[in-house]
């Protein structure tokens, strides 16, 4: 199990040792296999922590090798329980649910009986719970449910629009007078 971080510079390891074991997951029309095809050979699971749309990465010369896999219908949820817009609507997932089900589907494969991996969703569980509380105490929509997601939706439209243009110059306004307010505050 390795971080790399090839935003800060990071190199990806050479991963020919286990060409044939190793696999990324991303799903790709046209490109990707249903995981469960190979799941009994994974010794090595590539996964993305990036938005989908914006991926360079994948086309790292060490990635681009690796054959991709998406989770198979049976293993991928309907509804995402992240809090996170996702543009493509119902279906995707954020990257730890990603490898949630995809750790499942491996390990399903190779295990005579099912394994209890939830303890992997444990911090994603607590953030979730802390998100649903300060939304619930601040009287906003819970930022995980199909209001919430919708909610987003409409909000990205807004961006370029002379609306948009006006959200962000009261909320100029609103950073100074709070800047102000403090300096009072210190100067007091």
């Amino acid at each position: 199990h390795k971080l790399i971080d090839i935003e800060r510079g990071e190199e990806v390891p050479c991963l020919e040792d286990k060409i044939d074991e190793t696999f990324l997951l991303f799903p790709s029309p046209g490109e990707s296999i249903p995981l469960e095809s190979v799941a009994s050979k994974v010794s090595r699971l590539v996964v993305l922590d990036c938005t989908w749309k914006k991926v360079s990465s994948k086309f790292h010369p060490e990635l681009s090798k690796l054959t991709k896999v998406h989770l198979t219908e049976s293993y991928s949820p309907k509804e995402s329980h992240i809090w996170r817009y996702h543009s493509e609507g119902s279906g995707m997932l954020s990257t730890i649910e990603a490898v949630y089900f995809a750790a499942l589907e491996v390990t399903d494969s190779k295990m005579d009986g099912k394994i209890d991996l939830i303890h992997l969703l444990w911090l994603f569980a607590l953030q979730r719970a802390a998100t649903c509380n300060a939304a619930q105490r601040e009287g906003r929509l819970e930022p995980f449910s199909e209001a919430g997601k919708e909610w987003k939706r409409l909000q990205r439209r807004n961006i370029g629009t002379p609306k948009h243009e006006q959200d962000i110059l009261i909320g100029r306004i609103l950073k100074e007078r709070a800047k102000k307010e403090r300096l009072k505050l210190q100067q007091a």
